[in-house]
């Protein structure tokens, strides 16, 4: 499809007789960006007292935290309106309404569950590491009483999705579930919404435009902007621009993006920043061939995968494994550069490892979704079937 004009684009919303897909590029995507949230806070959370040249503007790109956060939410908002676009219609938006809570509840009770047995046989180190590394208002202030199963429950399927006060979490790392589950919600409303206005495109646009003026705001424009490259996407936007001159210029724009978030990072300027330069960065890899075809790489797609566990996994094991690592070699005066280096990518390895571990966790969510999905047919359906 060749678009010269807006009157070129199809109708907002499901494209007739479009093939859903699995969007292979926003898998790979979320696989890297969560592999940069763990490699930002062992490099350069963890050890920056301790191995200051871990701070740069090459690692500040890449090891930045709270872009790969952004650019989880762009990545959510689009995934979350994919199957929208691409066919099923509201159908898809009332099975992702079913099942948004509890895929993100069982997987965090999960891993709550582990944080719980560690505290209570005696393998969280983390608050005499955070002593040593010189983060006693990071890593040392977490869990420094002992969680029960109540508080396990609380925090799993309500706490997390309320608060992000790190001192009473026991997963500090989910803060930003609060906004994942809330702006879902909110997203899959504007898809049901939209397409009884008359010029939906032009009120996304507004919203997105309001949203993102706000520092307080952006994250949440994040989703939105992920709703415009599923419009985009779906009708042909990206291909397009894929097969222009604009494809070549993006290399521009990723290089100019990296050195400018590095940059601000190294100077910790970037985090009002971090939505604005997430949705662009997509922006350019979206309408770049190669970039495109490095994120469907069978590595990228592994990340993929697993991007959720290992996002989810991270925690357990810096309080554990990372924080005595820390601990031990510190009271044998063996923790040097090497060391550090060595603890750094070990625990890198066993977040990895966890992450494959904690899998069936995955399959468990997506099978209990589709079964609640199916029981919620069942009953609806007969309604409807009454109503008629």
């Amino acid at each position: 499809m060749t678009i010269r004009s807006l009157s070129d684009l199809p109708a907002f919303g499901p494209r007739p007789g479009a093939a859903p897909v699995r969007l292979h590029e926003l898998d790979g995507l979320r696989g890297w960006a969560a592999l940069s949230v763990v490699a930002y806070h062992l490099f350069w959370e963890i050890f920056a007292a301790l191995a200051p040249g871990f701070h740069n503007v090459a690692t500040g790109f890449v090891l930045d935290g709270q872009l790969a956060v952004s650019v989880f939410f762009v990545l959510s908002g689009e995934a979350l309106s994919a199957a929208y676009f691409a066919g099923k219609g509201d159908v898809a938006i009332y099975k992702l309404a079913i099942k948004r809570y509890p895929r993100l509840v069982i997987p965090i009770l999960a891993v709550c569950l582990i944080v719980y047995a560690i505290c209570h046989a005696g393998l969280a180190y983390n608050v005499p590491a955070g002593d040593v590394i010189g983060r006693p208002d990071w890593l040392g202030a977490w869990l420094k009483t002992l969680p029960t199963i109540g508080d396990v429950l609380t925090f799993s399927f309500a706490m997390v999705f309320i608060t992000n006060d790190a001192a009473t979490a026991i997963n500090p790392f989910l803060a930003t579930m609060m906004l994942e589950l809330k702006v879902s919600f909110f997203v899959l409303f504007l898809l049901l919404t939209f397409k009884h206005l008359s010029n939906p495109r032009l009120v996304l646009l507004a919203v997105f435009s309001a949203l993102i003026m706000l520092p307080s705001t952006r994250n949440i424009a994040c989703f939105i902007a992920g709703i415009i490259f599923a419009d985009i996407r779906w009708s042909g936007g990206f291909v397009a621009a894929q097969k222009s001159r604009f494809n070549w210029i993006t290399w521009a724009v990723i290089a100019t993006v990296g050195l400018l978030d590095g940059w601000l990072h190294v100077r910790h300027w970037h985090g009002d920043y971090s939505p604005i330069f997430a949705i662009i960065l997509l922006t350019a890899i979206y309408c770049n061939t190669r970039a495109v075809a490095f994120f469907t790489t069978p590595l990228s797609m592994w990340l993929g995968k697993i991007s959720f566990p290992l996002f989810l996994i991270q925690f357990p094991i810096i309080i554990s494994f990372t924080s005595w690592a820390i601990v031990w070699t510190d009271a044998n005066n063996r923790l040097d550069l090497p060391m550090i280096w060595a603890i750094a990518l070990a625990s890198l390895a066993a977040c990895l490892i966890a992450a494959v571990i904690f899998e069936p966790i995955e399959t468990l969510t997506k099978w209990f979704g589709n079964r609640l999905i199916a029981a919620t047919t069942r009953v609806w359906t007969p309604r409807q079937k009454a109503v008629a």
